[in-house]
């Protein structure tokens, strides 16, 4: 079971062996001579001084930041294929709801539609990626991945900002041509 140190007796102990590692014949004989002095284990000082000497740039190897966005990006990864399971199950299953047969592939795999794909990508992307506004928890089942497939529906058809409608939302766009074409505006849908 590894032992939590708090972060200043790691700073403090790792500074000790940076500034005596001459003395020493090598980190680990230094690791060896002050660990027990700081109450750290050798080999756990070991480990810090090293890491910190990457760090710092003193030696080759992966710095911590580093680690830790490898950390953050193997979870995203993670997570975007847990929802990309959950995405292809959920269209397999309408498929078989509709009674319609995939063209190319296995059922729910969008590989004869370049489109198809970039629109799937996207919406993996945008509706159910991790930071992604329509989401308002994890994707843990169908209904979760529903909902937010409506919140993106809801918002890419009302909502968004449309470049061809000169950036302004497709309902306000809409309530305002009918106002020009008919003299009179119709009754604002409500979000």
């Amino acid at each position: 079971m590894s032992k939590h140190y708090p972060v200043e007796q790691r700073e403090r102990a790792v500074k000790m062996v940076l500034d005596r590692l001459g003395e020493y014949r090598s980190v680990y004989a230094a690791a060896q001579a002050i660990g027990p002095k700081v109450g750290v284990g050798p080999e756990t000082l070991r480990k810090w001084v090293l890491q910190a000497q990457i760090d710092a740039q003193h030696s080759p190897g992966v710095t911590t930041a580093e680690q830790q966005r490898i950390k953050a990006l193997e979870r995203e990864n993670r997570d975007l294929k847990e929802a990309n399971e959950i995405l292809k199950a959920a269209f397999a299953e309408t498929l078989v709801l509709e009674g319609i047969a995939a063209s190319i592939g296995s059922v729910g795999d969008a590989y004869d539609n370049a489109l198809a794909e970039t629109t799937i990508g996207l919406f993996k992307t945008e509706a159910v990626g991790r930071g992604s506004p329509s989401l308002t928890g994890p994707l843990r089942i169908i209904d979760d991945v529903e909902y937010a497939t409506m919140e993106r529906v809801a918002w890419f058809n009302n909502r968004r900002l449309h470049s061809v409608l000169d950036y302004v939302p497709p309902e306000e766009f809409e309530v305002a041509y009918y106002a020009q074409t008919q003299g009179s505006q119709p009754a604002t849908p409500q979000p």
